[in-house]
């Protein structure tokens, strides 16, 4: 069942880390910090003064080691005592202080007191939102994606999750103020584990989307997740927004294709349940609830991916349509004739098409006469080429017959397959 795992204490001296942070200047850096418990002079007696050495220790604990521009920093701040008629409540409020500034001091207040500078312009691709960010940190585990977060969270500061920036929508931009954090999960981008037995495999957040399929195909394996931005998105920000792809009929959305996850919750806490059980009714289901949730809940940093048989033979057909109507009624048919074979059905407006077609004059649309509707079809088949070419003409041939197809092309080789698919992932 799902278990929480403690956060483990960060040590003090500036030991090379992972963690880094990119940024426009390059100048030496300082970090705002406890060093150690015996800068702290005498402010009360007895149990108040041990329990201010300790309250100031664990301040410097907490403290984390930053790589910034591959330059290891040194704590250069120190805490001093206040008079002992000031009492315990003034330094505690010091403390307070300096916890509310550990940001600034450990990670955006590092050019000699300038304070970082945001980074401009950082946009998606379309270039429709634009956002300000003071810095980019790339943890490189999950143990470091928790030290940030818990920083963050015990100083206020925002963090924007990013995974491939391939998004449309704008949720991976921060806003104009400048002040959030970019948390890139590129370099979170392991296969921990490929299990046969279970047909799973256990990859980082920071894996590229084709290089899961990749390494599910090595395997002999699908992950049938497909998207025009294979190449770049990564596999947490599909689970992130619980992406559909071109597979949505026979195999679900992404939250269809987990078994588990690991997340790291907003105070850092780490929620950890990779399993592998496709039958599991042990409590609540807390990977549905990540799923979708865009980073609002937490940061998914790891998952349990379902795998499954390669097919044994693909076919695909792009059709020509009068109306929505027709498209709702070949659909129907597709799905009596092939059942789960039936992997893919993509309906496209015409004018779609003709907008691909003028921006990439090089993509050639197949009808000489341009319909108002296409549908790009595809069938995927366990038992082989020949089995599959035959239902799948059974089908149009009806198709046809009752009218509801008014043309069809029929790809007769992977790259005619892979040109009709490229067309529906440029508009």
């Amino acid at each position: 069942g799902e278990f929480i795992e403690s956060l483990p204490p960060l040590l003090r001296e500036p030991q090379p880390t992972g963690i880094t942070i990119e940024h426009e200047q390059r100048r030496p850096a300082r970090v705002g910090g406890v060093e150690h418990a015996a800068e702290v002079e005498r402010v009360a007696h007895g149990h108040e003064r041990q329990q201010l050495h300790e309250q100031v220790a664990h301040a410097g604990q907490r403290l984390p080691r930053i790589e910034i521009a591959q330059v290891h920093l040194a704590r250069r701040r120190f805490v001093r005592g206040e008079p002992e008629a000031r009492g315990l409540e003034r330094q505690t409020r010091q403390l307070e202080r300096m916890e509310a500034d550990r940001i600034e001091g450990a990670i955006t207040d590092l050019l000699e007191g300038d304070g970082l500078p945001a980074i401009d312009d950082l946009a998606e691709p379309r270039d429709l939102f634009h956002g300000r960010a003071r810095a980019v940190v790339r943890p490189g585990s999950t143990q470091e994606v928790a030290a940030i977060l818990r920083l963050c969270h015990e100083t206020g500061t925002a963090i924007v999750p990013q995974g491939g920036n391939t998004g449309l929508v704008g949720g991976q931009v921060p806003d104009g103020s400048g002040r959030a954090i970019i948390l890139s999960l590129h370099r979170m981008d392991r296969l921990r584990e490929l299990d046969l037995a279970s047909n799973t495999m256990i990859v980082e957040a920071g894996m590229t989307l084709a290089r899961v399929q990749d390494e599910a195909e090595k395997a002999d394996c699908l992950f049938p997740l497909s998207l025009a931005s294979e190449g770049s998105c990564t596999i947490g920000g599909n689970l992130a927004t619980n992406a559909g792809g071109t597979a949505v009929l026979a195999y679900g959305n992404a939250r269809d294709l987990v078994n588990g996850l690991e997340v790291v919750l907003a105070d850092g806490r780490i929620l950890s349940h990779l399993s592998k059980l496709k039958k599991d009714n042990t409590g609540y289901d807390l990977r549905d609830l990540f799923i979708g949730s865009e980073g609002t809940l937490g940061i998914i940093t790891a998952a349990t991916l379902k795998l499954f048989p390669q097919p044994a033979a693909k076919c695909t057909a792009m059709l020509a349509l009068s109306s929505v109507d027709n498209a709702v009624a070949v659909l129907r048919r597709a799905r009596k004739a092939f059942d789960t074979a039936l992997t893919g059905y993509e309906l496209m407006a015409g004018v779609c098409l003709d907008m691909v077609n003028q921006c990439f004059p090089q993509q050639k649309l197949p009808f000489a006469e341009k319909p108002a509707w296409y549908a790009l079809l595809e069938v995927s088949d366990s038992e082989g080429e020949e089995h599959a070419r035959g239902m799948f003409e059974a089908m149009l041939g009806e198709a046809f017959e009752a009218g509801e197809i008014a043309d069809a092309v029929i790809a007769e080789n992977l790259t005619q397959s892979k040109d009709l698919w490229h067309l529906r992932e440029s508009i």
